[in-house]
């Protein structure tokens, strides 16, 4: 009984924001807007003294024409599930948008009737033509007429991306935290990456959820953002958080003055942890064999080595070493050798403009093959994609 209550009230206070929102569209655009219930009898309105058809239902004059073309653009919306523009029969121009609560249609949000055409005597014309018994009545409905501006075709196609806005920001809100999950997992994936544009895209996301659900509030934004750059440590290898340079970033999105600011926050450090140089995990374990072994990984990646060799300057035999490396590291001793010398090319793609074969030699890759290959499984992309993007960044 409670779950039951407690979902009631959710499903309203989703209804309020929607029409809260639709109240704002309805003034800023200076549009009628009518919520219909599937019966097409009106739930709510806002702005009713610029509906025309308001008075085409006063004095029940509204034919049968009107009403099957309101029912197939209702049917049009639904199938669409977006918003849907149409002309009635008068040739006046609508937007409907089909109302889901819980994935079954509440009604029907209709935007208009909207005069578009170049004077009021075309459209008189068509009113008169579509409802003829309406001629005594024609006072009434200059008076209506002359308080509904005449759109261009290019207004009623703003009128509509406004709409369209309107109902993407109600939509955000209702699926925020899906939406934002979402734009975590592909913020994540994109650092894991190395991709810049990907990462900055989806914390872009993030920022846009953040300022909508916090209604523009300078200080919960910070706080919704901060949330979420925090949950990256679940994820990352402390190496990347644990930096100077990200925690002083994270001061600036916190001493952040301005919603600008906080945004520009985030891209530096969006830009920080994509920036591969000196971000290999380091090692924080006990074992002086491994720490000796990856010592000299770091000083001779771009030599041939193979795991026997560093076993015997360390003093164990393989089989101990590649146990103990798994163990220690999480990764094979291969896998780590390979990190080292894709991090140390990664540098040499940023600041010089050796081929890609000189790349893969002075990195201690057997081959320029193998190299692309392992890149690509790390990065996702090539060197060379990897490197063009970093000159287009530039």
């Amino acid at each position: 009984m409670n779950n039951n209550r407690r979902e009631g009230n959710h499903n309203d206070r989703r209804e309020q924001r929607l029409l809260r929102g639709m109240k704002a569209f309805a003034y800023t655009a200076n549009v009628p807007v009518t919520l219909y219930d599937n019966d097409l009898n009106i739930l709510w309105e806002c702005r009713p003294e610029l509906r025309i058809c308001s008075m085409f239902m006063t004095y029940d004059i509204r034919n049968r024409e009107c009403d099957e073309n309101l029912k197939r653009a209702v049917a049009a919306a639904e199938n669409l599930n977006e918003p849907y523009v149409f002309m009635c029969a008068s040739r006046l121009t609508q937007i409907a948008y089909p109302v889901k609560i819980e994935n079954a249609l509440k009604g029907t949000m209709i935007a208009g009737p909207i005069i578009m055409g170049k004077n009021r005597e075309n459209a008189l014309k068509h009113i008169f033509k579509n409802l003829p018994d309406f001629r005594n009545h024609v006072n009434e409905l200059f008076d209506v007429i002359e308080i509904n501006p005449i759109r261009t075709a290019f207004e009623v196609s703003c009128i509509y991306e406004v709409f369209c806005d309107c109902i993407f920001s109600h939509k955000l809100m209702e699926n925020s935290q899906a939406s934002d999950d979402a734009a975590v997992d592909h913020l994540l994936q994109s650092l894991q990456r190395k991709d810049l544009y990907s990462a900055a895209a989806a914390m872009d996301i993030i920022f846009q959820h953040a300022y909508i659900a916090n209604g523009g509030n300078l200080n919960l934004i910070k706080v919704y953002l901060s949330d979420y750059l925090a949950s990256l440590s679940k994820h990352f290898p402390s190496s990347y958080l644990s930096a100077e340079g990200y925690e002083t970033l994270l001061g600036e999105l916190e001493d952040a003055a301005t919603v600008e600011a906080v945004q520009e926050a985030c891209k530096k450090i969006i830009v920080f942890m994509t920036d591969d140089d000196d971000r290999m995990p380091a090692y924080k374990g006990s074992s002086n064999v491994i720490q000796e072994a990856i010592h000299y990984l770091e000083e001779h990646y771009a030599k041939d080595i193979e795991l026997k060799g560093v076993a015997d300057l360390v003093h164990v035999n393989s089989s101990y070493l590649s146990s103990l490396f798994k163990k220690e590291t999480s990764m094979t001793f291969s896998q780590y050798l390979n990190m080292i010398r894709l991090n140390q090319s990664v540098k040499l793609l940023k600041k010089t403009d050796l081929s890609l074969e000189q790349v893969a030699k002075r990195c201690g890759f057997a081959s320029q093959s193998y190299y692309i290959r392992a890149f690509k499984q790390h990065y996702s992309e090539t060197p060379g994609k990897y490197r063009r993007v970093l000159k287009d960044k530039r």
